[in-house]
């Protein structure tokens, strides 16, 4: 054992290998973050695409009734309450969950229903 030496290593070889280390998982966590992100967004999206088709067929048919109903694996709820003093005017709210019941989106619009010569208010 005499006369063996050993080879030592200086206090900026480990600190440059953490600093690689911590880069590449702050890579890696980015991407991570950017995937969940963006299956968050891919939810809204179908279920902003569901709320509209559902308050286009409200409008279409005159369902101006409170309904609950369940599309593509999301609850869309519609309130209908009146919208002002005027008896024309209601507001439709729409909201979509996704089936353990998180909250994803809301539309909301107002709409003017007119009665004919031979409907009463």
């Amino acid at each position: 054992m005499v006369g063996v030496k050993l080879k030592a290593s200086t206090l900026v070889e480990p600190l440059a290998a953490m600093t690689l280390l911590m880069v590449a998982f702050g890579i890696g966590m980015s991407i991570y973050l950017n995937i969940l992100s963006s299956d968050h967004l891919e939810r809204t999206s179908k279920a902003n695409l569901y709320l509209q088709q559902f308050l286009e067929e409200s409008k279409r048919e005159g369902l101006f009734y409170d309904d609950e109903k369940v599309i593509g694996g999301y609850r869309l709820s519609r309130t209908i309450e009146p919208a002002g003093e005027y008896g024309d005017a209601y507001l439709i709210n729409i909201e979509a969950e996704d089936i353990d019941g998180n909250f994803l989106h809301r539309v909301k619009e107002i709409v003017y229903v007119r009665t004919g010569p031979n409907e009463t208010e």
